[in-house]
């Protein structure tokens, strides 16, 4: 669907439909208990936990996060990796809370810059889609 370069048109959307019933990748995480993964449902991640790798790089190690409204954060590390999956817009808020993003605008903002990467949050573009069902 629009690979060809071109912005404007219609194109079909896959969708996964078996007997009458939509199922998504939630599905798979569902039927299969996973030994190496952890769903949490409910909760808002605030910031990734950095931790110095080496002298001048960071090594993201767990995540601070709220599961319900007391305002006690809770702390989940990771034993590999962090997978950063929260959308488009809260993708670049979540990096620059962590203190990954342009240093300029997370000095202007009172967070400390641990990753100075420049193009988080430029080139956001939004995808319109309607679905029909």
């Amino acid at each position: 669907m629009f690979v060809q370069g071109e912005y404007e048109g219609v194109g079909h959307a896959t969708r996964t439909i078996h007997k009458g019933i939509r199922s998504t990748s939630a599905d798979f995480i569902r039927h299969y208990e996973k030994t190496n993964l952890t769903v949490k449902a409910s909760v808002y991640v605030d910031r990734i936990i950095l931790e110095h790798h080496d002298v001048n790089s960071y090594k993201a190690v767990g995540v601070e996060a709220y599961a319900d409204t007391n305002g006690q954060p809770i702390i989940i590390k990771a034993r590999k990796e962090i997978i950063v999956s929260v959308g488009v817009y809260n993708s670049p808020l979540l990096l620059m809370h962590s203190g990954i993003g342009p240093a300029e605008h997370l000095i202007e903002m009172g967070i400390h810059c641990k990753v100075n990467l420049p193009d988080v949050e430029k080139n956001l573009q939004d995808h319109l889609i309607v679905w029909n069902f």
